[in-house]
């Protein structure tokens, strides 16, 4: 028979993941109709009048690479016990009146820094999307420890800072079987921050122009 701490465990699981996935589903709509906001205000702002200039000699017209936006995001991780990750994300960013958006490919790896046994480790590739206030994300990771692997799907949700700092929380769907939930809890708690260029830059003026 189980025992009264394992079906106590069990419920929290059951009822953190239906949690989990009501947030991810109202914070994707959510997140979809604030990026749909900022797009229609950007679009709205009336053209600047343009100034004709005399003809110059030709340039080149050759079209420039259009290369993807990056950015960076260290944060810290909550799960059972403490983690450190780094990501590298590859996607758009879209101004915005505060911040603005980001969404792309992400890539990264999560480990526990104990020595020994005890070190665990976990890269990880996902799909991230956030904005001024929201953040959603999912990824797949694959758990490392003492030769005993574990690959979870993750879903994530939270709120945003200006699209600089993310506090999301998550359940890890374990796609295949091990004890490493013992090591490293399925319900977490992250908060990264994100270092791209274009959105501290927008972010940094809008506030500018805020103050006057």
């Amino acid at each position: 028979m189980k025992s009264k701490n394992n079906i106590l465990k069990e419920k929290y699981n059951m009822y953190f993941r239906q949690i989990c996935i009501l947030l991810f589903l109202f914070l994707t709509q959510l997140c979809y109709s604030q990026t749909k906001v900022q797009a229609d205000s950007i679009a709205k702002k009336k053209p600047q009048a343009v100034k004709v200039k005399p003809a110059k000699a030709a340039k080149d017209t050759t079209k420039k690479i259009n290369w993807p936006d990056i950015a960076i995001s260290p944060g810290v991780i909550d799960q059972y016990q403490k983690f450190g990750d780094i990501n590298l994300s590859i996607g758009r960013y879209e101004k915005g009146p505060d911040g603005g958006a980001f969404g792309g490919l992400r890539l990264g790896i999560e480990t526990n820094f104990k020595k020994g046994n005890e070190f665990m480790y976990a890269p990880k590739i996902g799909l991230e999307l956030f904005s001024s206030f929201v953040c959603i994300r999912l990824s797949t990771l694959y758990y490392t420890r003492d030769a005993v692997h574990q690959v979870r799907l993750l879903p994530e949700v939270g709120a945003s800072l200006w699209g600089v700092a993310n506090l999301t929380v998550g359940y890890g769907f374990e796609l295949t079987k091990s004890n490493l939930a013992y090591y490293a809890g399925n319900a977490r708690v992250s908060l990264c921050i994100n270092i791209q260029k274009d959105l501290m830059k927008n972010l940094i003026k809008s506030k500018t122009e805020k103050t006057k």
